[in-house]
């Protein structure tokens, strides 16, 4: 009898999506768009342990960015020692991934417990894990209460998602590690001041996105409506003689020098 190829369980298109992604400031995003194909989860973070330091490297959700920009920043400071992940690298082979579950229910610190699960509403987390003790990595995928745990047959999906999806991490942090900080964010303010032409939100609007952020994180900053954003973006860069993100970094660098 002859077998029947398997299914992928990524459509190809989101497979490039993410590939593409790896580097820049959507990375995130696509990879929540990525395990969506195949598994509900409400929210995507990368963090990266490096020299006893906690950096969230990248993060998305479908749920409150707000939330979640609060809960990943207090993990970053105050919870990561305390996390299991951090004695699991110890595990993994050269340059290879592990996947654990983390529930709330497995979390023996109330602090950590309360402040990470209970207060933010998590659940449910399954990480895809490299690196070594001093040096890790993290992909921290979460379900809040009202998506519930994730069953046994969504673990199963993303433990087979795991080698492509820790591969696009892998890559995402040796870039993010090597590259030199982008010095607009050093000088965007000085930058940007003189422009009297731009209203208060069109610059702040502007600041945001050459920090990275997304449309949509703008818009829970401001808690405006993404239209609104998408409005002083546009009105800026017809102000600024611009389309595009990348001219925007150049045209800010230019006036600071």
């Amino acid at each position: 009898m002859k077998q029947q190829p398997q299914v992928s369980l990524v459509p190809l298109g989101e497979c490039a999506a993410l590939t593409k992604a790896i580097g820049t400031p959507g990375f995130a995003e696509a990879s929540l768009r990525f395990l969506a194909q195949s598994v509900l989860v409400d929210t995507v973070i990368l963090f990266e342990m490096r020299s006893g330091k906690v950096e969230r490297t990248a993060f998305a959700s479908m749920r409150s960015t707000k939330k979640v920009d609060r809960t990943s920043s207090l993990y970053a400071a105050h919870f990561a020692h305390l996390d299991p992940n951090a004695s699991l690298v110890r595990s993994v082979n050269d340059h290879g991934v592990i996947a654990s579950r983390l529930r709330e229910c497995d979390v023996q610190d109330s602090g950590y417990r309360n402040v990470c699960y209970l207060q933010s509403g998590v659940v449910d987390r399954f990480s895809i894990i490299s690196g070594s003790f001093e040096n890790w990595w993290a992909l921290n995928l979460y379900r809040e209460k009202e998506s519930g745990r994730f069953s046994d047959d969504e673990v199963g999906r993303l433990s087979t998602l795991c080698e492509f999806a820790g591969a696009a991490a892998s890559r995402h942090i040796i870039i993010h590690r090597h590259c030199q900080p982008v010095p607009i964010r050093d000088y965007l303010d000085r930058a940007l001041e003189d422009r009297t032409d731009l209203t208060r939100r069109e610059r702040h609007v502007c600041r945001e996105i050459a920090k990275g952020k997304t449309a949509q994180e703008i818009a829970d900053d401001l808690a405006i409506g993404v239209t609104s954003v998408i409005t002083f973006r546009r009105r800026a860069y017809l102000k600024l003689g611009i389309n595009k993100h990348h001219q925007l970094l150049e045209l800010c660098k230019s006036l600071a020098n």
